[in-house]
């Protein structure tokens, strides 16, 4: 009996411990996305790493058009806090078929929007077979000294 009784509080042990696992993993490397623009879009462009940041900046506008061959696209951004919010964006680009553009060579750009402001950032795709983009939003990393 006591082997039995032990074997159960392992079991649930081990099930409270899967449990706690998945809860801490779940809420680690959530991924919000928002869909602007027209909404004929089959993919939102925009994406927030961590659902926080869609409660203090807005996406108010996203444009693009062609200058030449290239894609070049504005995104305004808001900050609906009412103190500054440091963060990173990138702009990823998409060929007709879905797939990035020079995922790699995209750079994250920090920016700091104080509480209120509206800023208005650009960027121009990589190469001429560009047709869609997304603009990624995340915490700004802290880099250690």
């Amino acid at each position: 009996m006591n082997a039995l009784i032990k074997n159960k509080l392992q079991t649930i042990k081990m099930a409270a411990l899967i449990a706690l696992c998945m809860a801490g993993f779940s809420s680690c490397s959530t991924v919000t996305t928002a869909e602007q623009g027209s909404g004929d879009e089959e993919e939102p462009r925009v994406e927030y790493t961590e659902r926080h940041f869609s409660t203090k900046l807005a996406v108010l506008d996203l444009k693009q058009r062609n200058l030449g061959d290239l894609l070049q696209v504005n995104a305004t951004l808001r900050n609906k806090w009412g103190m500054s919010l440091r963060f990173q964006y990138q702009f990823r680009f998409f060929d007709k078929d879905g797939f990035p553009i020079n995922p790699e060579s995209r750079p994250w750009t920090p920016i700091l929007i104080s509480g209120g402001d509206e800023v208005v950032v650009t960027a121009l795709a990589p190469n001429p077979s560009a047709t869609t983009f997304k603009i990624v939003i995340q915490r700004e990393l802290v880099q250690p000294y």
